[in-house]
């Protein structure tokens, strides 16, 4: 072989080994870029999440009736206007509109919002957001223990200390509270005794008319409360024995009945949120 056909073949062995060289190089640029983005994007998509849930969970929205008027939302917040619990009625208001936060998520992140109580994992129930997750490439997920406030009207009977005085001279056994109640209070709403065991009760209205009862775990009183209010806005005494037992009078405004034992027991649920590009 003469001379220039072998430096022909050295000149193409340089070429497939420069060829070769470049695209390792290629290569790992690419993937270090496609790393370096996954990065970022892990970094935000997590920052997304614990903003999300946590106003969510920990304040009470802009404005903080907002789910009286959805119009004119500026951030949706489900704590509840009076405690440290989640409103079961924002709740709902979400649910209702569940793409209430759509907006406020970027463009290409999706997201779901699910609840279900802790005892009960398959019970799951879509509050906002999408189902269908699962082929995205990245998703983020965080649950958080929630207690729900009902907006129920609650007057605890547990401390005796506390009571009024009893017309009828109740010893400490019991817990005696004088109650305004009259019709329109009944025609709006259902009044309950809720108790852990069993709780003996009486009515009394100021003209020495009186009802007894026993209540176990959940008792309606409308129907003895309507036998001794003659006028609006009149005093009713409710007597309770309280001895080895946990008592509430309960007055529900929304028709909830089937969350009323929560009053003494509360039910622990799981808020779960998911976000995923």
């Amino acid at each position: 072989m003469n001379s220039k056909g072998q430096i022909m073949i050295e000149l193409l062995f340089y070429l497939i080994i420069i060829l070769l060289i470049l695209s390792v190089v290629i290569y790992l640029m690419a993937t270090l870029d496609d790393n370096q983005v996954t990065r970022i994007n892990s970094r935000e998509l997590n920052n997304i999440l614990e903003d999300s849930i946590a106003t969510l969970t920990e304040t009470t929205g802009k404005p903080s009736n907002w789910d009286k008027d959805i119009n004119n939302v500026v951030t949706v917040g489900l704590r509840s206007n009076d405690n440290s619990l989640i409103s079961y009625n924002k709740l709902m208001q979400l649910k209702s509109n569940y793409r209430l936060m759509n907006s406020y998520f970027p463009s290409g992140v999706d997201y779901s919002l699910t609840l279900y109580p802790k005892n009960s994992p398959n019970d799951r129930v879509l509050i906002s957001g999408s189902e269908y997750l699962d082929n995205r490439k990245q998703i983020r997920s965080k649950s958080v223990e929630v207690v729900f406030d009902y907006d129920y009207t609650i007057i605890p009977f547990n401390n005796r200390s506390d009571t009024d005085i009893c017309p009828l001279n109740h010893n400490d056994t019991w817990a005696c509270k004088a109650l305004t109640i009259g019709d329109t209070s009944l025609s709006n709403g259902e009044y309950y005794i809720v108790t852990d065991t069993s709780a003996s009760y009486q009515l009394t209205n100021t003209y020495s008319q009186n009802v007894s009862g026993k209540s176990s775990g959940v008792t309606n009183i409308n129907d003895d409360l309507e036998r001794l209010v003659t006028a609006d806005n009149q005093t009713i005494y409710l007597h309770i024995c309280t001895k080895d037992n946990t008592t509430s009078l309960v007055y529900d405004t929304n028709n909830r009945q089937e969350f009323l034992n929560s009053v003494i027991k509360p039910e622990i649920y799981i808020l779960n949120m998911k976000v995923a590009i």
